[in-house]
C-alpha cells in the first residue's frame, strides 16, 4: 500500500471517528518542532497539515512553520488581536486548519514594497 493510500484510509478513519463521537475536531499536535530541524521533518509536518481534515486542531509550533514565522510573532499577533482566530484549552492555544486558511487567504499580496502599509 501507497503512503497516499494510508494517508487517504487515514483520512476516511478520522472523519468516521468525528461523526461516530460527534466531534467537530481532531486534535493533531505536534509536541516539539525545533528551529534547526531538518528541513524532511518540516515537509512531513506541512504535509500533514494540508492533509489533515479542515476541522483539525494545530499547535502554534505548526501554524508558526505554515506562516514562516516565529511562535513569538503568533504570540504577538495573539495579543494585539490581529492573527488567525483561535482556540484555548487550559494552557494550550490550538488553530483550526480552516481559519489558518481562510485568515492566510486574506492576507494581501504585494508587487513592490512601495504598495505596502
Amino acid at each position: 500500500m501507497s503512503l497516499e493510500d494510508e494517508i487517504v484510509k487515514l483520512k476516511e478513519s478520522i472523519d468516521r471517528l468525528c461523526e461516530k463521537f460527534n466531534l467537530d475536531y481532531i486534535l493533531l499536535d505536534r509536541k516539539e518542532i525545533k528551529n534547526n530541524s531538518d528541513l524532511s521533518e518540516q515537509n512531513k509536518i506541512i504535509k500533514e497539515f494540508y492533509d489533515s481534515p479542515d476541522k483539525a486542531l494545530f499547535n502554534e509550533k505548526v501554524i508558526a512553520l505554515i506562516r514562516g514565522c516565529s511562535v513569538a510573532l503568533m504570540q504577538r499577533d495573539r495579543w494585539a488581536g490581529n492573527g488567525i482566530p483561535f482556540k484555548k484549552m487550559g494552557n494550550k492555544v490550538l488553530y483550526c486548519k480552516a481559519d489558518v486558511i481562510k485568515w492566510l487567504s486574506s492576507q494581501k499580496s504585494f508587487n513592490s514594497t512601495k504598495g505596502y502599509k
